[in-house]
């Protein structure tokens, strides 16, 4: 055979092997793509048990919720709930916890009465209360603001045996009550946000303005009992105090970003904080 007819040979088992490969790369690519579509499949899966089991493990929250109730609407008597009270409302909070838990009593609380409405330890006597200003819920959460609340809780609880086992709490009540609306939200892309009272405005000495605003743990309690804010709302109405909405009405937060802060109080926080802090 001439080189002429060997080149051609060569040429024609190059172009067969080009195919071939070609062929291959093709098969590879489908069974990649059929791969990536399993894995995200998995993925979107494992994140909905996951959320799932938070929901089931903060399952005690909305029962304690439900036994604490909400204020009549409008308040005829005091009410009120506190992150000491739901932690302490567990079904298995040691006994050596009960006393401690007080301690976290002025976190998170939201009291409503006849003659006054406060947050977090505040208690402002409806006569002096000029204003109550709606927030949006999800807006007023950051990163800074969930650390900052596990942080406050384990300055407080610091030389407490079980200080991790009540993280871990807290983490499982803020995760239920901030984001469980967010359970199946996950083909829009986005999440109405969620007006809440934010901000109390209050005439102080020498009738100066001054404002007490919520905390993450009363901003947590108002975004997951609905209940408790109509009674707080009725109650200021009826003491004919003024209810102040943002303007432009109702927005829509990232989904992509709540998840974000989910993982975050889902436990991130309470884990980094108790590991990286060594117990007296």
């Amino acid at each position: 055979m001439g080189i002429k007819g060997r080149l051609g040979n060569v040429g024609g088992a190059l172009t067969q092997a080009a195919s071939a490969g070609k062929a291959a790369a093709e098969r590879a690519a489908a069974a990649g793509r059929e791969a990536a579509g399993r894995s995200a499949t998995a993925g979107r899966t494992a994140a909905d048990a996951g959320r799932d089991r938070l929901a089931a493990g903060g399952d005690w929250v909305m029962e304690a919720l439900e036994r604490l109730g909400a204020p009549d609407a409008p308040a005829t008597r005091p009410w009120k709930v506190s992150l000491g009270t739901l932690i302490g409302s567990h079904p298995l909070v040691p006994a050596a916890l009960a006393k401690p838990l007080r301690l976290l009593d002025r976190f998170g609380a939201v009291c409503v009465g006849p003659d006054s409405v406060g947050f977090d330890g505040d208690d402002i006597p409806w006569d002096k209360v000029v204003e109550i200003r709606m927030v949006g819920g999800y807006r007023s959460l950051t990163k800074d603001v969930i650390d900052g609340a596990f942080e406050g809780v384990r300055r407080v609880l610091i030389a407490v045996p079980g200080r991790d086992w009540v993280l871990d709490r807290v983490a499982e009540a803020l995760t239920t009550l901030l984001f469980r609306r967010l359970r199946g939200a996950d083909e829009t892309g986005t999440v109405q946000n969620v007006l809440v009272p934010g901000e109390i405005v209050y005439r102080g000495a020498l009738g100066r303005k001054k404002s007490c605003e919520a905390s993450l743990y009363p901003l947590a309690f108002l975004l997951g009992s609905p209940a408790v804010v109509h009674g707080l709302l009725t109650t200021a109405e009826a003491r004919g105090v003024a209810v102040v909405r943002p303007e432009g009405g109702i927005d829509v937060v990232e989904l992509a970003v709540l998840r974000e802060l989910e993982a975050r109080a889902g436990g991130g926080p309470a884990k980094t904080l108790t590991t990286a802090t060594t117990a007296p």
